[in-house]
């Protein structure tokens, strides 16, 4: 299920903490929740706030024609924001891990070669000696 169309179906608070909390929180996989016209208020708005903020597959949300007021308005920006900076982190990290296995493949193989070029050479000091 990745798109989820419940409006103008008065879902409600309590409907909308229980979407959040069993469909939102639970599918990964949901990418799209429409909740328009559906008497969502504080309460349902805090709830999905929560949950995004905690990691979810939601991409879009539509809430318009609902009546949440400014603190609800304001959990559910402040979790997209943070949710949003928390998967800009992530893939930081993914590159810089990146970025270093590669690093350290380029100084396996510089070794390896610093190596083949040095027997091929007469190994060094050891075949100095022999040619003494």
């Amino acid at each position: 299920l990745s798109v989820l169309d419940l409006g103008f179906n008065n879902v409600g608070d309590e409907g909308c903490t229980s979407l959040a909390n069993l469909a939102v929180a639970r599918n990964p996989s949901l990418a799209t929740l429409y909740l328009s016209g559906n008497a969502v208020g504080e309460a349902g708005a805090l709830a999905l706030a929560d949950v995004i903020a905690a990691g979810c597959g939601l991409t879009s949300l539509h809430l318009t024609a609902n009546r949440i007021c400014a603190k609800g308005v304001k959990g559910l920006m402040r979790s997209i924001a943070e949710f949003d900076v928390t998967m800009q982190m992530a893939q930081q990290d993914r590159e810089n891990r990146m970025a270093l296995e590669e690093e350290k493949k380029k100084r396996v193989m510089k070794s390896s070669n610093n190596g083949n070029r040095t027997a091929a050479r007469g190994g060094g000091d050891e075949g100095r000696n022999r040619m003494l």
